[in-house]
């Protein structure tokens, strides 16, 4: 434990002389930093091969951890990982994101035969992975 920084433990428990584990937030871990974030975007993905590219300019020099979140107007936000959504065996909406010194790029693909109005939120964290 250092001798300055922040600490807040858990209710009951004295912060001076509490463990780790009693330790709600402190200084002394390691925290992802949110740097930026996207307003939510919305866009009609049409059925059967719709697409949608977006691209997040997210300011950094350098390529930063992102993650990508995405709500098919249901209320319902999904971790935009590929291949989210399935049934039948196949993908209705597949979600593909990656990043470079510039830009986070999110691809959305519809597969099904419904439209989707499809809502994106981006978080671009200022912790640099080396």
């Amino acid at each position: 434990m250092s001798n300055y920084g922040m600490r807040v433990s858990k209710v009951g428990v004295d912060v001076k002389t509490a463990t780790e584990d009693e330790l709600i937030i402190s200084s002394d871990f390691k925290n992802v930093k949110r740097s930026v974030q996207s307003s939510i975007i919305s866009q009609l993905v049409t059925n059967t091969g719709g697409n949608w590219e977006y691209d997040f300019p997210h300011g950094l020099s350098y390529i930063p951890t992102f993650r990508v979140f995405y709500d098919l107007s249901d209320g319902n936000w999904r971790d935009g990982v590929e291949d989210s959504e399935f049934t039948g065996g196949l993908p209705d909406v597949m979600v593909r994101s990656c990043a470079n010194s510039t830009n986070i790029h999110v691809s959305v693909f519809n597969f099904d035969v419904s439209d989707y109005t499809v809502r994106l939120k981006v978080f671009c964290f200022i912790e640099r992975v080396k």
